[in-house]
């Protein structure tokens, strides 16, 4: 049996998905389509959830950061920084 205190471990392609999600609705804020199929991401698994709130916080933490950088760094240091915090909080 699991201990309910202990964080849950969330999968890298979990992790990548919520990254890509991230940088599609802040790319087409205002596309529907793309508003719903996150929002039936979000909701089809737990994990999902989690890994997005996850990302939330990372990314409140690190807001000014990530703005000056071209597109493609951008994912690459959001991606990396999100990894960080999530081994940091699985351990």
């Amino acid at each position: 049996m699991s201990n309910t205190s202990e964080p849950l471990e969330i999968s890298e392609p979990v992790l990548e998905r919520a990254i890509a999600w991230a940088v599609a609705l802040g790319a087409e804020a205002g596309d529907e389509n793309i508003r719903h199929a996150f929002d039936q991401w979000l909701r089809a698994h737990p994990m999902h959830r989690l890994a997005w709130q996850r990302l939330q916080v990372v990314e409140s933490e690190f807001s000014g950061l990530a703005s000056e950088r071209a597109e493609t760094s951008r994912t690459s240091a959001w991606r990396n920084l999100f990894l960080r915090v999530c081994v940091t909080h699985s351990a």
